[in-house]
């Protein structure tokens, strides 16, 4: 029996060329693949065996993402994956609450706790740094594009 993976983002995969390059690889190989995502619900032009869920979001600012964890938290509670690929941090906390015997996978694109736009932002960045240290433990693997990520979050005895 063919797995099932799901990949989570917290924006629109139509706009996600990572996202839906891994999710095609993972089709062509032999994977049942569905997207769960906050966009406007569009098939994907890349591949018509792709799933997407579409969850819509109410809120802005902090509210969106304790509306999508909260969301995304219910979501899981009804549906069984064998895999779940984080695309991003914001989607780590309800996914490490709610599923206990899934293989987590976060696809760390970025460290999102150093990223530029926090820099004048302290405490959006001591909260991202909290979600790392908190949600990254509950990680089964992580992926990192760049190896000065690597070695962050090797610091960080993530890794």
């Amino acid at each position: 029996m063919n797995k099932q993976i799901a990949i989570v983002l917290l924006g629109d995969s139509n706009y996600d060329a990572r996202v839906l390059n891994m999710a095609n690889s993972l089709i062509n190989h032999g994977y049942f693949v569905d997207i769960i995502h906050n966009g406007f619900g569009l098939q994907p032009f890349c591949n018509n065996k792709l799933n997407t869920n579409m969850i819509a979001l109410k809120f802005n600012g902090i509210l969106k993402y304790l509306e999508w964890n909260i969301k995304l938290f219910y979501f899981f509670k009804k549906k069984h994956y064998d895999k779940i690929i984080s695309s991003d941090l914001y989607s780590l906390p309800s996914l490490c609450c709610s599923i206990k015997k899934t293989c987590i996978i976060y696809d760390s694109r970025e460290i999102f706790s150093e990223l530029a736009a926090h820099k004048h932002n302290p405490l959006k960045k001591k909260f991202n740094k909290y979600v790392e240290k908190k949600c990254l433990p509950f990680v089964s693997n992580i992926m990192t594009s760049a190896h000065s990520d690597e070695k962050y979050l090797q610091h960080l005895n993530l890794m």
